[in-house]
């Protein structure tokens, strides 16, 4: 099983010692299920004494050996004991274990560590380290290690961030390959060595300027990994290479281009150089993924020895941690030659990113077979579900809520001028005579007197959204005469059983029915424009349909109304009115009986104006009521007119009664759409096309990706519900994750 261990150090040096050192372990790529607890690791100013010494004469030793990769001015070497040196390094891994088997960090980190760890686990270390010193220390000399056979230690920053997703991989590894100046260095096996390895697309700079290197960084097609051979130190805290005989370079002299190469998906970067933890540290804070350096002044035979063992068991797929550690190991070899030389090589990596390996370095394309079997086999299986479930109406309250919801985004389109709104209050009713009026709202005589008034006006229609089951009385002949013979007067009825009967004296070409269709979830989405069975109705047509029909037909002569054309479809002018289907938009298993359609709201806080009854009839001037057609209906909460739950707001009555006519007359004459959505395999498609982006940025770990996919997914559903259309957003979203959530749970078990 492969484990990951973070140690953090924390503040802190040798001298006063280190007081918040924690520790996690996890398995990787996953979150810890172990969190030690804060320790302490004393001072060890002994510790600090011995290591600075022991460098000290490694440094010399470093400078008596011929072909070392660093550069040494004349007259600088100094005197050493080699019988010292190998003195000081016994002595240095006695201070650094005893310092690590202090009480506290071994009741609260390793013994907690060593009880959750097993001899065959693969365990990936990484240590943070703020103090440079603690940088530099050969931690693998830490007898933790000698348990654990499968173990190695990388170093990171404390501070660390997710570098930018790198494109597609290429079936090659491009390596960018930079041979720097190789006075007294042999580097042609370098050379051989990267030039051996199949696979692999390298481009050799020889002795580069820094002009030819940068323009090669900027490369579009990017790099893989980036090697660097040649002398390199690190002075004040920076590292420095040797690029040619006389340019000497740091990371910040190229840091835009590298920052483009990281971009371009650059993964992994060689200093097979003296001194590297300068440069390490500097791409670090570049947020690259994996750098591999020496830590400290390396002969030319170990250089070479270190990348034809690290290459061999890198290319065998085994992890980057473990190539390293064998590879390392390896140098043990020629350590009677080259003391310490195992101490050399570290690795100093990202933990946002996860360890490399050379197969990741060849991941297929996109477009490969391999890849894209399993993401359309999981987005099939998930598509599948989610359409099961939304068969079964299991998604369609969700759906209605998601559809409300975008209906109150849409912008508002104001007032529709066509129409006036004459509303009668509590005020309008306590003004009219309870004699008069009896138990209605609107008395025989107020009703003559707005009649009479309407009937002087050029009001294209008139319609009464108030039930009158009872005659007029006697002593109103003409409000009788004038509603049976005006052309423009329209009245309600209400079918079913028990049904409201319409008045007597409306024919019943000028009666229309206010029936409203209300969901499950008690929210008016439809309209109903016809019915075959209107009983006690004889209009088989709404009352606003019918005032929408005759304001059509008075203004516009050659709008033919069909009742039932070649389609089966209500047809004004060249406008047909579908029927909804069972299933359309988030509905399934509708009851689509009589001739009904989705309502397109005008998203408006007034639909039309509105004048209360008795300004109306006291100071409303005639002239202003133009061609428009006028509602007249009850607000009056004493009259049960309560208000309808809708898209966009709660309702009354009469404001339903307006927005169905605004709809009508806009559908017709201004070519304003209607609701409509996608034939079922539209549905499907659209659905299985979220569920493909889904499957296709858990892939690629695009995380960012997920949120912009969201936006992009909801903005697109309202923009096209402005042209009329229901998409399935609900599905979407819900595919989107569920194909993600699938994907990334699948590559979690397969690890």
């Amino acid at each position: 099983m492969r484990k990951a261990i973070a140690i953090d150090f924390g503040a802190g040096d040798f001298v006063n010692g280190f007081s918040g050192v924690t520790a996690t372990l996890s398995e990787v790529g996953k979150s810890p299920f172990l969190r030690c607890k804060r320790s302490i690791l004393p001072p060890a100013p002994e510790l600090d004494r011995v290591y600075k010494r022991w460098r000290l004469l490694y440094q010399s030793l470093s400078q008596t050996l011929r072909n070392t990769r660093m550069e040494i001015e004349e007259g600088t070497i100094e005197r050493f004991s080699e019988v010292e040196l190998k003195l000081l390094c016994q002595e240095l891994v006695v201070k650094l274990n005893d310092w690590l088997n202090s009480q506290d960090f071994l009741r609260d980190i390793k013994e907690p560590l060593s009880r959750k760890l097993q001899e065959t686990d693969e365990i990936e270390m990484v240590i943070y380290a703020e103090d440079p010193l603690l940088r530099q220390f050969p931690w693998q000399l830490w007898h933790f290690f000698e348990n654990y056979p499968k173990a190695e230690i990388a170093l990171s920053l404390p501070e660390f961030d997710l570098p930018p997703q790198p494109p597609i991989s290429r079936e090659k590894v491009r390596i960018l390959a930079i041979l720097g100046n190789s006075k007294g260095i042999d580097l042609k096996k370098d050379r051989k060595y990267l030039e051996s390895l199949s696979g692999v697309e390298p481009k050799f700079l020889d002795e580069p300027s820094r002009q030819a290197l940068n323009k090669h960084l900027w490369d579009e097609k990017g790099w893989k990994i980036i090697f660097f051979a040649g002398h390199s130190y690190t002075e004040e805290e920076k590292g420095v290479i040797a690029l040619n005989k006389t340019e000497r370079l740091s990371v910040d002299d190229l840091k835009h281009g590298l920052k483009n190469a990281i971009a371009k998906g650059l993964q992994l970067a060689i200093f097979n150089s003296c001194d590297g933890l300068g440069l390490a540290q500097q791409l670090e804070e570049l947020h690259i993924p994996h750098v591999i350096v020496m830590r400290y002044p390396v002969p030319d035979r170990v250089a070479h020895e270190f990348l034809k063992h690290f290459l061999e068991a890198f290319k065998r797929n085994d992890s980057l941690y473990l190539a390293i550690r064998q590879a390392r190991e390896q140098l043990q070899g020629i350590e009677d030659r080259f003391p310490c030389a195992s101490w050399l090589p570290i690795l100093c990596r990202n933990p946002a990113i996860a360890p490399l390996t050379w197969k990741a370095l060849q991941a297929q394309p996109a477009s490969s077979h391999r890849n894209l079997k399993p993401l359309l086999g999981l987005s099939l299986a998930c598509t599948g579900a989610v359409i099961l479930a939304r068969s079964l109406a299991w998604l369609q309250p969700l759906e209605l809520a998601a559809y409300d919801f975008l209906m109150r985004l849409k912008p508002s389109e104001g007032a529709d001028p066509r129409l006036l709104l004459v509303t009668i209050t509590e005020n309008d009713i306590q003004q009219q005579s309870a004699l008069e009026r009896g138990a209605a709202s609107l008395g025989d005589r107020t009703l003559d007197r707005l009649l009479s008034k309407l009937e002087q006006s050029q009001a294209t229609a008139i319609g009464l959204d108030i039930y009158r089951e009872n005659p007029v009385q006697k002593e109103y002949p003409a409000l009788a005469k004038q509603m049976r013979e005006s052309d423009r007067f329209f009245a309600l009825c209400a079918y079913g059983l028990p049904g409201v009967v319409p008045p007597p004296e409306v024919p019943p070409e000028r009666q229309g029915f206010n029936n409203i269709l209300l969901d499950p979830d008690d929210v008016l989405r439809r309209n109903l424009l016809a019915i075959e069975s209107p009983e006690p109705c004889q209009s088989y047509y709404s009352l606003s349909f019918q005032l929408a029909k005759h304001y059509i037909v008075q203004n516009q002569p050659d709008y033919r109304f069909i009742p039932n054309n070649t389609n089966g479809y209500i047809q004004l002018g060249t406008t047909e009115f579908k029927t909804l289907n069972t299933s359309i938009g988030g509905y399934r298993h509708l009851d689509n009986r009589g001739h009904q359609i989705l309502i397109n709201y005008r998203n408006t806080a007034q639909i039309a104006e509105t004048v209360t009854l008795m300004d109306f009839l006291e100071r409303y001037p005639l002239k202003k009521i133009g061609k428009r057609i006028v509602l007249i209906g009850t607000v009056a909460p004493s009259f049960n007119d309560h208000r309808w739950y809708t898209p966009i707001g709660k309702m009354t009555g009469v404001e339903i009664q307006a927005h169905f006519v605004s709809q009508i007359l806009s559908t017709v004459l201004d070519r304003r759409t209607s609701i409509w959505s996608l034939p079922p395999w539209g549905d499907l498609l659209w659905i299985w096309g979220w569920s493909c982006v889904g499957a296709i940025l858990a892939s690629r770990r695009q995380r960012l990706g997920y949120g912009l996919a969201f936006i992009v997914l909801g903005t697109s559903c309202w923009g096209v519900l402005l042209i009329g259309g229901w998409l399935p957003w609900v599905p979407s979203m819900l595919i989107l994750g569920l194909t993600a959530s699938g994907f990334l749970l699948k590559k979690e078990l397969s690890q």
